[in-house]
């Protein structure tokens, strides 16, 4: 249940958070990592080295790829977690095509 006064956008925000903080729990590979980093650009490299290969694994890129190789999909934690009208929220916010408020396909 949402507190009352808490705005659309600001559930979104914190369901968002909630999906990266699963990451948390979990042990981040060496192999994970490099699998990660391999697949950037050359210039996202230079980027990532500059900043620290250990504050690159905070990146949302990172973390969400990871989570997804897990098996952890972030746009069906955001159905299960939003309403349809947040979910259109998060949808527009990211860019992306809001997921259907039903269960994932099988």
């Amino acid at each position: 249940m949402v507190p009352e006064g808490v705005t659309p956008a600001e559930k979104v925000a914190a369901t968002v958070l909630a999906y990266y903080r699963q990451l948390d729990a979990l042990r981040v590979t060496a192999r994970e990592f490099a699998c990660w980093f391999d697949a950037r650009s050359p210039a996202d490299k230079v980027s990532l080295v500059r900043v620290g290969l250990a504050q690159s694994q905070q990146l949302p890129a990172f973390r969400r790829f990871l989570l997804e190789k897990r098996g952890h999909s972030m746009p069906a934690y955001m159905r299960a977690h939003l309403t349809p009208q947040e979910l259109s929220l998060w949808a527009d916010d990211a860019g992306v095509d809001a997921p259907s408020p039903g269960p994932d396909p099988a």
